[in-house]
């Protein structure tokens, strides 16, 4: 067994007579370019991400080291990390570890279980020392190595229980070298390079064994990115593309390197990349909370997953957990200190368990077709009962309605009419370059990078409610084979302190249907939940960076969080003719109200 099987055992997930999970360490020289990648300038404001070189050769690999202490690539070549490709020896090769769990069964250990072509997921860690050169200053005469890839052994027995084959990456030359994002995107590819030829292998236990055309991707910090950028390189190659399929994507406590402001290179799924892509974040995170410096903002890097998410045009949805941070997930980084002191920040334990039902349930769902889509759109908690504010927009079928990114029109291509009645501003803007109190909330107070719907209430006096109305296309008007509406909601919340996020206003919107006959139906916080949207997290985050001033960032991100109603609210109407939707403020309500992403949809 590789480890945690009372982890499991708790978890319902060891079963007598079930599959039995066996660890196997894949050790093989692979070709990895190093790329030197990243902003140009690590400071405000940012220049952006660009990268500047990729290299194979082996002289540029030793002129990079010359850098370093004397005696770091012979220290690397002794111990076996780096070498000549045999092939061609100008060019150097990495020592690439898989940390490989499979399912077999009881008394045949070296035996995949089961029949036919497994489900292969590849998880990647982010940035953490793994090759630390001895003594420190050098000249250096070892190499100290922190296996990072084994940081997911719980989650990789979890899928190993239910027929899925896990591959944990060592990426530590993606960190000795400091590369961002395209050296362990690489590495993601010359993992499946090396799997791949194990699966041709008559010699290997996984001869026949590796479904290539049913790949999931995890990757945690940095490796959310990377995992990201991967999926972009295999599509974006007839080779890769026709060899290697990846049905779905989770980007665990992601940095986000390009998604600056105006940079034409950013990393986000699309169409045709996957099917699917979660996000998993924690609010307490004290590595990635959205920027380093001062003065940033919602555009600064190195970012965080709720760009990742806002950018991806793919069905998703984005787990933001009160009281998780960044390292538990990984038991060795854990193992190297938590990255936050925060009283409130759950056990380690809880992590492990919410990575299990997060990322494990969207590989079983993805991958195996169990139907444990409730997972991700609220009907189905975690197990650890720690509270998430959920985003989503998939189902079986998926009618966009509104997501304010285009001028004048809906998605669906008909009108869209703003108003500002009874001295209610309601305008479209970028969620973190909106002002309130004289005060951009990008500035450490969301991480969002869309267009909302902002209606200023502080103001609203009698003469009016409705803020935004919008047509439904005849062709679109059908809503019969659908079951629930959903938008996105937030508000503002004094990010002073805890007692003021506690006595804030919750925002409150009212949704009115119309059909055409000219019938009409509402729902409001009485119907889809007064306790909704959730308050947000507040935390204190104090920084001492070189060559820059002492930083004090209160990040108390404003997040949109996804509001379902069932369509059996809206009493009253046809469903098969609904011609127009229509949203009003609440008199009284005294807050912000910002709203994104009205789409109609049949839940899975």
């Amino acid at each position: 067994m590789s480890g945690l099987s009372d982890l499991l055992s708790l978890l319902g997930l060891s079963q007598p007579g079930g599959p039995v999970s066996n660890l196997h360490q894949l050790i093989k020289w692979a070709s990895v370019p190093l790329t030197i990648d990243g902003p140009t300038v690590q400071g405000p404001p940012p220049s952006g991400y660009q990268i500047s070189s990729t290299t194979r050769d082996m002289a540029t690999l030793e002129g990079r080291m010359a850098k370093l202490p004397s005696g770091t690539l012979a220290a690397l070549k002794n111990r076996g990390l780096i070498g000549p490709d045999a092939t061609d020896n100008t060019k150097f090769q990495v020592n690439l570890e898989l940390r490989i769990v499979y399912p077999s069964v009881p008394g045949q250990p070296h035996q995949v279980g089961g029949t036919g072509k497994l489900p292969v997921v590849l998880l990647n860690h982010g940035a953490h020392p793994g090759w630390v050169t001895t003594p420190v200053g050098g000249p250096v005469t070892g190499v100290t190595i922190t296996r990072s890839q084994d940081g997911y052994a719980y989650l990789q027995d979890a899928l190993a229980q239910h027929g899925i084959i896990s591959v944990s990456v060592d990426h530590n030359f993606a960190n000795f070298t400091e590369s961002h994002i395209e050296t362990r995107a690489d590495t993601i590819i010359a993992a499946l390079t090396l799997l791949s030829a194990e699966n041709t292998d008559q010699t290997s236990r996984y001869f026949g064994r590796l479904d290539f055309t049913n790949i999931g991707l995890m990757g945690h910090s940095r490796g959310g990115d990377a995992v990201v950028r991967a999926v972009q390189k295999i599509t974006a190659s007839s080779a890769l593309s026709s060899q290697y399929t990846v049905e779905a994507v989770c980007s665990l406590a992601p940095t986000d390197f390009t998604g600056g402001a105006g940079i034409v290179n950013h990393v986000s799924l699309g169409p045709g990349d996957t099917n699917f892509y979660l996000v998993v974040y924690g609010a307490l995170d004290a590595d990635i909370f959205g920027g380093y410096f001062s003065g940033n903002d919602a555009d600064s890097y190195p970012g965080s997953g709720f760009r990742h998410y806002d950018r991806a045009g793919v069905s998703k949805a984005m787990v933001f957990l009160d009281n998780c941070c960044h390292n538990p997930f990984n038991t060795v980084w854990l193992a190297d200190g938590n990255d936050s002191n925060d009283s409130r920040v759950t056990s380690a334990a809880d992590h492990q368990s919410i990575a299990v039902d997060y990322i494990g349930d969207l590989f079983r769902w993805q991958l195996k077709g169990e139907a444990l889509g409730g997972r991700f759109d609220g009907r189905t908690p975690n197990s650890a009962g720690q509270h998430a504010a959920l985003q989503w927009q998939f189902g079986q079928t998926v009618r966009k309605i509104e997501d304010f990114e285009n001028a004048g029109a809906n998605d669906l291509g008909g009108a869209r009419t703003v108003a500002n009645p009874g001295n209610v501003p309601a305008t479209i803007e970028l969620f973190a370059k909106i002002t309130i109190n004289g005060t951009v909330i990008g500035l450490n107070n969301t991480s969002h990078q869309t267009n909302v719907l902002h209606v200023d209430v502080t103001q609203a006096a009698p003469g009016g409610t409705r803020v935004m109305s919008t047509d439904i296309p005849a062709t679109s008007q059908d809503w019969t084979a659908l079951d629930t509406l959903i938008f996105s909601l937030s508000g503002w919340f004094d990010p002073t302190s805890i007692a003021t996020v506690a006595a804030a206003n919750l925002p409150r919107i009212t949704i009115t249907l119309l059909d055409s006959s000219g019938a009409s139906a509402v729902a409001d916080f009485n119907v889809y939940g007064a306790t909704l949207p959730s308050r947000p997290v507040w935390k204190r985050l104090i920084f001492n960076i070189p060559h820059q001033p002492t930083v004090t960032l209160t990040p108390v991100f404003m997040r949109l969080e996804t509001i379902p109603i069932a369509l059996t609210a809206f009493t009253g109407i046809s469903l098969s003719a609904v011609a127009h939707l229509a949203l009003d403020i609440v008199l009284g309500n005294n807050t912000h109200v910002f709203v994104d992403n009205i789409s109609v949809v049949k839940r899975q």
